[in-house]
């Protein structure tokens, strides 16, 4: 099994349309953020949580920006973790991924960027490993105001990872969703 030297668990967004804070959230009698770092902890040299200010087990990163969704937590790890070549990131809101995918996506980005592909073809940009030289690209589009990480994908190059399930696509952002997810 190769590790990837550091993961990030993308964990600052403001849990609106939730109502409450989503990492705190429990499924199986464990947090979102727990059920998170339980997945990638054995398949990183060095796991940080981003967005928060700080953790008790982990370090933390800020984002690069405030306010402007995953692409601030993104770019906020590449900016604070230069010496790292390539670095997976993971939403606290996914609790379905699975270790074999994110392990196809480590090994993917040994050579290249890597993201999740759902089922139905599209790309999950919060899923991925993503090297440092995209860095530039991502910084370029918040200079300018764009957030979009699904527009960023469509200015680079990175190798698609197929989902082996729909169920390992589902992330919880609304009541509703946490309620399908829960009686899944």
């Amino acid at each position: 099994m190769n590790k990837i030297g550091a993961a990030v668990i993308l964990n600052g967004g403001k849990s609106s349309r939730m109502g409450q804070n989503k990492s705190e959230m429990r499924i199986e009698g464990q947090t979102l953020l727990d059920r998170a770092i339980d997945l990638v902890s054995p398949l990183c040299e060095k796991l940080y949580v981003s967005g928060i200010e700080s953790h008790p087990r982990h370090a933390t990163l800020p984002d690069y920006k405030k306010n402007i969704g995953p692409m601030g937590g993104i770019l906020g790890a590449l900016e604070a973790l230069p010496q790292e070549p390539s670095i997976l990131f993971i939403p606290v809101d996914m609790p379905f991924l699975t270790k074999e995918t994110l392990q196809k996506l480590i090994d993917a980005a040994s050579t290249a960027s890597s993201v999740l592909v759902d089922p139905t073809g599209m790309a999950i940009p919060v899923v991925a490993c993503y090297t440092q030289a995209i860095r530039a690209v991502f910084l370029n589009l918040v200079e300018t105001s764009n957030y979009s990480l699904q527009f960023a994908l469509k200015n680079l190059e990175l190798k698609s990872i197929a989902a082996e399930s729909t169920k390992e696509c589902m992330n919880v952002n609304t009541p509703e969703d946490f309620r399908l997810i829960s009686e899944s």
